[in-house]
């Protein structure tokens, strides 16, 4: 099969699916099927998917920048408990029984999370591939992934 030929056209010269099948004698969910497993991009997309990936860098960079000042703030739940027991004054016995649960949230200062200090290296070389005009639909995925890494983090950090 002519796999690379089919390729060119559909992203040099932007011949849709069908024009392609009829082409090259291969049915349309074929083609359709490379295009997604291999993610093919279509001219036109190219701009579109360069003007994605700057907004997602730019969203990524703000987080990044939260995530530095952040790097060494921890927060400290604790969790009270008081139980108290209320006796019959005649017999001695208990009566009743309250338990009362109080929670305290602070923010504190401390040692900077290595793991943390890690994942925003990474954040910040994946930005300077896509700042330096390496961006591509491979650079998109990556940078989504460590948008949603940071958010899953931050959302760790809140409620850890």
């Amino acid at each position: 099969m002519h796999w690379n030929m089919i390729k060119q056209d559909y992203t040099e010269s932007g011949m849709n699916v069908n024009e392609l099948a009829a082409k090259y004698k291969v049915t349309p969910n074929a083609i359709r099927y490379r295009i997604k497993k291999e993610g093919w991009i279509k001219p036109k997309n190219r701009d579109d998917i360069s003007a994605r990936i700057m907004l997602i860098a730019d969203e990524l960079l703000n987080k990044t920048e939260i995530a530095v000042e952040q790097l060494d703030t921890y927060m400290l739940h604790r969790k009270i408990k008081v139980k108290s027991i209320g006796y019959v004054e005649e017999s001695g016995k208990p009566e009743k029984e309250m338990i009362e649960e109080y929670e305290k949230i602070q923010n504190v200062k401390g040692i900077i999370d290595r793991n943390e200090l890690k994942i925003l290296c990474s954040v910040l070389k994946e930005l300077k591939s896509v700042y330096t005009g390496k961006d591509d639909e491979h650079t998109l995925g990556k940078l989504e992934t460590l948008l949603k890494g940071l958010n899953d983090e931050n959302i760790q950090h809140e409620t850890a």
